[in-house]
């Protein structure tokens, strides 16, 4: 129902008395006639699809949303759309409450300022599990395709039609056009996208793209900090496995700036590629793209935080996968203003319940489109609670192992790539991936003298580690950067972790490097933060970010491995000892991890060899007995191994 006032022309206690009155009311009549239009209140009473049903006022069965947007096009100002179907309509479930809209097409482009609200339809309750847990909302009103539905976008916003908001809706339909696309200012609230209103997997076969917003948008808010605002945002369709496994779809977010408005993009909170469980994995095709950059005006704000995200294998067909890509293929021009991309809080690859979900490719990947672009990206951060987590990536190609963050190569003098106060779980990569210059060499990053070399964040040396003790609630540590002045920028900022595997899981301490210590070896005494247990037995490893906020790869040191077969050669059929020595070639860490040893035989077979129990040896040498085995000789790889990845450099 439509509401508005009405202003009379003729009010019998305004009488003219001289000419002061008579100007106090052609001031009054000019504010009358000059007042803003008033919103209107629309309100869909019948999941009926048909756009006839535009006039909206109390009786009943007249409104339906194709309908609402229809009648809110042909009114002036901002308007609302609420929702007030009755159980008995034919969309409609007495038992659950839930009322499914299916629409034949496209619904009408959005020319005025709209919100809409599924929440003010009977029985509907937001979400109210903080991020980055599950999403519990009880949703009521459904938006799908019919049969044969084929989609350009389902909401087709004008420039005009700003701000347009969305919440309380779950929409799912067999389409790659997207569900929201154009406008100018986004706010999208408490939806569910890819899954009905009961959390189910829709049954259809064509992927389902949600966000489509890579024009020239000013603001995009989806999610936000309140329980109720987060967003289930899932793919949906079907892989080419058999059976099919569901999941499919893209998104793209894209803010620019103007001279006189500074763009922004929050995305916060929000279940990706995920289940409202939190749990049950509908990854989409490719990565979210966030596209952060502006080449004239100011850099938009941009903050993802607190987002569960995961990208389960599927087969889609195409070398894809990942999370999170930050496409700057526009430059970020004021770094020193604090306008940083901001990548916090956000868990990559983990279930609410704790359960790990392989993720295929690297977590979060960054792309400057070109070598010259500027970008300032800070991933995680030094505050409490501000790092991310990031567990299970999975190799997707030659050129991508499943890093948990990758920064592009090549003369990316401009790049500005921070990552401090993460934890990284179990990645098949690195946890720092500086690609190489001109085809991303995925494997260490190995120091040079001064590091004169250019390439992903300048390719910043990392912390050499000589020497590790534990002492009470402190630990010592020697270690030294190989950083002339002139190839960094000083001081440096040292990041001590905790190790689980050979990338860092518990942020220790930090210490500042300066120039004073540049390429010395400097001994400090730092804390253990409280409730972090380490021991002498641990290993920890490094980052350091030079001053203008590059970031190193994790310190690593290397090892030697060797393998003796007995006896050898051995009868075919009977049992073998395989005997694996790990080498500790430098660093003061004992080595510790796995060795894969791969017989040559036909199918490959494969057994794993763990350090021996004198854990304080840098010297371990490792008994596996293999049979029955074939006439082969069996060889061991020659690198010790991450237990979650491929062959490694690594010392334990």
């Amino acid at each position: 129902m439509r509401t508005h006032t009405h202003f009379g022309m003729c009010h019998p206690f305004l009488r003219v008395r001289g000419p002061v009155r008579l100007a106090a009311l052609i001031t009054l009549l000019l504010m009358l006639f000059s007042a803003p239009a008033l919103a209107a209140t629309l309100v869909v009473d019948t999941t009926s699809d048909t756009g006839a049903s535009s006039a909206c006022t109390a009786a009943p069965a007249d409104c339906s949303l194709r309908g609402a947007i229809n009648a809110s096009n042909g009114l002036p100002g901002a308007d609302s759309i609420e929702f007030n179907i009755p159980t008995s309509d034919p969309g409609c479930s007495a038992a659950t409450g839930i009322c499914r809209i299916v629409v034949a097409a496209d619904l009408p482009s959005i020319s005025q300022p709209l919100s809409i609200n599924g929440y003010t339809q009977s029985g509907a309750q937001p979400n109210t599990i903080p991020a980055p847990g599950a999403n519990n909302a009880q949703l009521k009103i459904e938006i799908t395709g019919a049969v044969g539905f084929t989609s350009f976008r389902l909401f087709s916003l004008a420039t005009e039609a700003a701000p347009f908001e969305m919440s309380g809706l779950a929409i799912f339909l067999p389409s790659n056009g997207g569900i929201v696309s154009g406008g100018l200012r986004h706010v999208i609230l408490g939806n569910w996208f890819g899954v009905t209103a009961s959390g189910g997997i829709p049954d259809y076969a064509v992927a389902g793209s949600v966000l489509d917003l890579g024009g020239f948008n000013r603001s995009i808010v989806i999610g936000g900090p309140e329980p109720a605002d987060r967003n289930v945002i899932a793919g949906s369709g079907r892989d080419m496995s058999s059976p099919a496994l569901p999941g499919g779809g893209q998104n793209t977010i894209r803010v620019n700036s103007i001279n006189t408005e500074r763009g922004r993009i929050l995305f916060q909170g929000n279940l990706v590629g995920l289940a409202p469980d939190g749990i049950t994995p509908l990854p989409f095709t490719t990565f979210l793209v966030v596209n952060p950059g502006d080449d004239v005006f100011a850099t938009p704000d941009v903050e993802i935080l607190d987002n569960r995200m995961a990208r389960a294998p599927r087969n889609f067909g195409c070398i894809c996968g990942g999370s999170l890509r930050l496409s700057i293929n526009r430059n970020m021009l004021d770094p020193t203003l604090g306008r940083t991309t901001l990548v916090q809080r956000n868990v990559f690859g983990i279930g609410v319940d704790g359960s790990f979900i392989d993720s295929t490719s690297d977590h979060v990947a960054i792309d400057l489109g070109n070598p010259s672009r500027t970008a300032n990206v800070r991933v995680g951060g030094l505050g409490p609670n501000e790092g991310n987590v990031f567990a299970r990536a999975l190799p997707l190609s030659t050129f991508n192992l499943g890093s948990a963050v990758a920064v592009p190569g090549g003369n990316t003098v401009n790049a500005q790539i921070e990552v401090v106060g993460n934890r990284m779980l179990g990645n098949a990569g690195l946890g720092v991936d500086l690609r190489g210059e001109t085809i991303p060499v995925l494997g260490r990053t190995i120091n040079d003298a001064g590091d004169p070399d250019t390439g992903a964040n300048n390719r910043q040396n990392f912390p050499a580690i000589s020497a590790f003790s534990v002492s009470g609630a402190t630990f010592n540590v020697s270690y030294r950067v190989d950083s002339a002045p002139a190839n960094s920028a000083y001081p440096l900022r040292v990041d001590f972790y905790k190790a689980a595997g050979d990338e860092g899981e518990t942020l220790l301490d930090s210490d500042v490097y300066g120039i004073a210590s540049a390429q010395q070896t400097k001994a400090v005494t730092l804390s253990i933060p409280p409730g972090v247990s380490l021991t002498n037995d641990d290993v920890i490893v490094a980052i350091a970010t030079d001053a203008n906020g590059r970031s190193s790869e994790f310190s690593f040191d290397v090892v030697g491995i060797t393998a003796t077969d007995t006896p050898d050669p051995h009868p075919a059929g009977l049992p073998f000892t395989v005997e694996v020595t790990a080498l500790a070639t430098t660093g003061p860490f004992k080595p510790n991890g796995i060795v894969d040893v791969s017989m040559d035989t036909s199918p490959v077979t494969t057994c794993s060899a763990h350090p021996g129990a004198d854990r304080h040896r840098q010297h371990q040498p490792r008994q596996l007995s293999v049979g029955p085995g074939a006439d082969r000789h069996p060889h061991a790889d020659d690198q010790l191994s991450h237990p979650a990845r491929g062959i490694r450099q690594r010392q334990r």
